[in-house]
């Protein structure tokens, strides 16, 4: 839940609302939709951000500590096309 408040906040910052939507969340999945023209930019930014989430919300003295999460990024131009 912190990295959907993150990429939401991020994703408002870049003024790309309009570009990268959240559709659904899962478990431990989150569905974007996103246009064409950011598909680079917005796997940049979700998979960066899930990433380091962890750091960013526990703090950088305990980076060290915290093993990097895996991310996961699967495109598809629909949903029953995803793996």
């Amino acid at each position: 839940k912190y990295a959907m408040v993150s990429l939401d906040q991020e994703i408002k910052k870049r003024n790309l609302v309009s570009s990268i939507r959240l559709v659904l969340q899962i478990h431990d999945e989150i569905i974007f939709e996103v246009a064409d023209e950011h598909l680079t930019e917005a796997q940049t930014l979700i998979e960066k951000t899930m990433q380091d989430i962890l750091v960013i919300h526990v703090g950088a003295q305990h980076a060290k500590q915290i093993p990097p999460l895996e991310v996961h990024i699967s495109i598809a131009k629909s949903m029953d096309l995803l793996k």
